[in-house]
């Protein structure tokens, strides 16, 4: 008896060890997305010598956030920098960081399929709008990211600029600007990633009519994964087609950008990992049946 007690022990202690080995060597689940743009040298012209007149000063605003499982949610506004939005792993990233903060084994553009090898978990989102002499140009960027191994998160970074006008004759108008894009999602395992970034710019009469509303595919692109593929890296210029304006009629113009990321990380066993443990069960309970017959065998 004790030469086949000792048997099962190694049968077992085997099956026992490989199920751990199983769960220890599993798929990685992760899910990480991040979107940014930037736009520049943004114009805004009249045809037939017509000018801006009765312009009201432009109001701008800025909006952050962030979130994600197991840590405190930020919200933050400005009118021209809202502060960075961070949440998860320290430190934070610096602010007014428009590259990804989240570190790789490969670099830029990542291919398909790739996990950040730091830091940890986190979620954040940041905007800024700046004039010269800081810069050439007016120029508006905002960034999201976020990165998950366990549960949901997701970041945002937005901005707004507007104004109302009048023009000094029947026109026509065009805008026309510069644009840098980046936008990356990537999942291992159980979980999904979505981003996205977005810039419009509409031109409304004061009826609430749309006279412009120019949002090319050029600067509004979303990305998600599971299918997992390259980051997009996309840079260049855009310009609209000319619009009717007349004279004494009150316009506004609106300029308005957003980049948004969601994540997901559902972590469930292996299948592997699974029949594993379900044989150690099983073990256990033949052994304990086979002891607890052997004992009323023997009373």
């Amino acid at each position: 008896m004790k030469r086949f007690s000792n048997f099962w022990r190694v049968v077992l202690g085997g099956v026992l060890a490989i199920a751990v080995n199983s769960a220890a060597t599993a798929r990685a689940d992760y899910a990480f997305a991040f979107a940014e743009q930037t736009i520049s040298n943004v114009v805004v012209a009249l045809t037939g010598g017509a000018t801006f007149v009765n312009t009201t000063p432009t109001t701008f605003g800025t909006s952050d956030s962030a979130s994600l499982r197991g840590f405190p949610g930020v919200a933050n506004q400005d009118q021209l920098d809202a502060p960075e939005a961070y949440t998860g792993t320290p430190p934070p990233a610096p602010e007014n960081l428009f590259t990804k903060w989240a570190t790789f084994a490969a670099g830029s553009p990542l291919p398909a399929g790739q996990q950040p090898t730091g830091p940890g978990p986190f979620s954040r989102g940041d905007v800024l709008i700046q004039f010269p002499p800081a810069v050439v140009t007016p120029t508006a960027s905002n960034v999201a990211e976020t990165y998950s191994t366990l549960g949901s998160g997701a970041a945002t970074g937005a901005f707004s600029a507007q104004l109302t006008f009048q023009v000094s004759a029947n026109t026509n108008i065009s805008t026309s600007y510069n644009f840098a894009n980046d936008i990356y999602a990537s999942v291992g395992g159980n979980a999904i990633a979505q981003a996205s970034f977005k810039f419009d710019v509409s031109v409304k009469d004061n009826l609430g009519n749309i006279v412009l509303d120019f949002a090319p595919n050029q600067t509004n692109v979303s990305d998600s994964a599971p299918v997992n593929t390259p980051e997009k890296v996309t840079a260049g210029a855009v310009a609209s087609p000319g619009a009717a304006l007349v004279a004494g009629t009150t316009y506004t113009l609106t300029f308005s950008g957003a980049e948004t990321t969601f994540v997901n990380v559902n972590v469930v066993p292996e299948p592997s990992s699974l029949l594993m443990g379900s044989m150690a069960i099983g073990l256990v309970g033949g052994v304990c049946g086979w002891r607890t017959r052997k004992a009323r065998q023997q009373a």
